[in-house]
């Protein structure tokens, strides 16, 4: 597989796109979702950051957006959704940086760039180590293995990635319910204790 072929970045266009604007991630479990938007550690609850410092945020990490139809105002998220799902703490008319993209783009190619783009952030930016093997596996769940070998091959077997990223399998890993970010089960509906985790 190759990556670029994937999508196109070109003719991409930085905008300042409204939060109820981007519509939420749909057609995908909320297991997915969680493993999707749950790095360790994670903010623990809305309010913690300022707006200030979400805007910040949203400056530093803008999410890649894709407008099916030009002159719609509607978007979808296809990366950096933990990106979009801190900032819906901000009032919804508010505007955050975003990279848009308006060429085709099939539903299925729009998951595996959501999944794709998060195992890429995640062995980018590294995770707890306490957590991280629970975390990692969960994501590489979500992948093929052409496409562990289209982000980096070594990535496609257990040792492989225990090398490349420093993990220990027998190191136990995480509890759980302290690798969630309660901020995405709020979102999800998932806080009361209910959905497929």
């Amino acid at each position: 597989m190759d990556l670029s072929q994937l999508i196109s970045f070109e003719g991409g266009r930085f905008l300042h796109v409204r939060l109820d604007q981007i519509e939420p991630v749909q057609g995908l479990p909320p297991s997915t979702i969680e493993a999707l938007t749950a790095p360790v550690p994670a903010l623990k609850s809305d309010g913690v950051l300022t707006s200030d410092a979400i805007r910040v945020g949203t400056i530093l990490h803008p999410p890649l957006l894709w407008q099916p139809k030009l002159h719609e105002k509607r978007f979808l998220v296809i990366a950096n959704l933990r990106t979009v799902e801190i900032a819906r703490q901000l009032p919804a008319a508010s505007r955050i940086p975003a990279l848009v993209l308006s060429e085709r783009l099939n539903q299925t190619s729009r998951e595996q760039l959501l999944r794709i783009s998060t195992f890429i952030s995640t062995v980018w930016w590294g995770l707890d180590l306490s957590a991280a093997n629970d975390s990692v596996l969960q994501q590489v769940q979500q992948l093929s293995t052409e496409q562990l070998n289209a982000i980096a091959p070594e990535l496609t077997s257990r040792s492989g990635r225990e090398r490349a990223l420093g993990l220990n399998r027998r190191r136990r890993p995480a509890d759980r319910r302290f690798a969630r970010s309660p901020t995405s089960q709020q979102s999800l509906g998932l806080f009361a204790g209910g959905g497929d985790v």
